[in-house]
This record gives C-alpha cells, sequence and structure tokens, in this order.
C-alpha cells in the first residue's frame, strides 16, 4: 500500500503527546489556496497513516497502527485531518476508503454512543493510559473542502 513517502521518513516522534498544552488550544482555520507549509503538514498527516498501516514498513511496531491523524497530533494547531479506512469487501479483499478534509465541520450527529473497548484510541495517548470509556457519537456529518478531489463543500 505504500509507494512512495512524500517527505522524510513517519517515526513516532512526529505525534505530539497527550500532556503537551498545545492539544488543548483552539485550531485555526486553514487559508485556501494552502500555502506550501500546509500543504507539507497534509503530506506528512498522509505519510505517517500509510505508514502505519503498511506491514512491511511497520513490521516491528515502530508506529502505532492508525486509520486517522489530525494536525494538531503532529504539533500543527490547525483544522485538517486524514483518515485511510481498510474495509474487506465481500471477497475479504481490502478496499480503502481515504479522505483529507480542510476546516471540517461536523454539521450532524447521531445520538447513538459508541467507544472501544478497550479505552482510548488516539494517537496522542501514548505511554500513560488512561482509565475509563471515551463515548463519541456513532456516526457525524462532516463538511470542508476535500484535499484529495480539490473541491470545496464535501460532505460525509
Amino acid at each position: 500500500m505504500l509507494n512512495k513517502l512524500q517527505n522524510e521518513v513517519p517515526s513516532a516522534s512526529w505525534i505530539t503527546e497527550d500532556t503537551k498544552a498545545s492539544l488543548l488550544k483552539p485550531c485555526a482555520d486553514v487559508i485556501l489556496p494552502l500555502t506550501p507549509k500546509d500543504e507539507n503538514i497534509m503530506k506528512r498527516m498522509i505519510d505517517w497513516v500509510k505508514a502505519s498501516q503498511d506491514k512491511e514498513f511497520n513490521a516491528n511496531n515502530i508506529l502505532t497502527e492508525a486509520i486517522g491523524i489530525a494536525a494538531p497530533q503532529i504539533g500543527e494547531n490547525i483544522k485538517m485531518y486524514y483518515i485511510l479506512l481498510p474495509i474487506p469487501d465481500k471477497n475479504e479483499k481490502i478496499i480503502y476508503y481515504e479522505h483529507a478534509l480542510i476546516n471540517p465541520k461536523i454539521i450532524g450527529k447521531s445520538e447513538q454512543i459508541a467507544y472501544l473497548k478497550k479505552g482510548e484510541g488516539c494517537l496522542s495517548v501514548t505511554n500513560h493510559p488512561h482509565e475509563g470509556l471515551v463515548p463519541r457519537s456513532y456516526k457525524i456529518n462532516v463538511t470542508g473542502y476535500d484535499y484529495l478531489k480539490r473541491k470545496s463543500n464535501f460532505n460525509c
């Protein structure tokens, strides 16, 4: 799955731990068109998630496997995220659902709540696990600028 990394090789050191105050600060909107710096931030997030899921690259589990990452998790307090979700089809072949949003905004959410049985699934929660469940909406509707298709008002 991992073809060629856009930037330097992803490493665990890219991840901002949850003890950092920067994760509690509000994120800034991203100005469009993207600056080279913002373009690089998105490429780094894409590289990190793809590398974390690449069985050959990540054979020694140097990265925590992830389906998504947000810019604050790599130390950039701006509104963008990337998701790469492997979904098996009816023949058990893996199909990848991928999307990257800039300036995402939640426009709807389900009343149903979900959580991970193992606890927090955030990449920024590293060496010191937090006890208890983290309730989240089961489904959300999000709108924003679709980085991969380069168009506004993406809805999912």
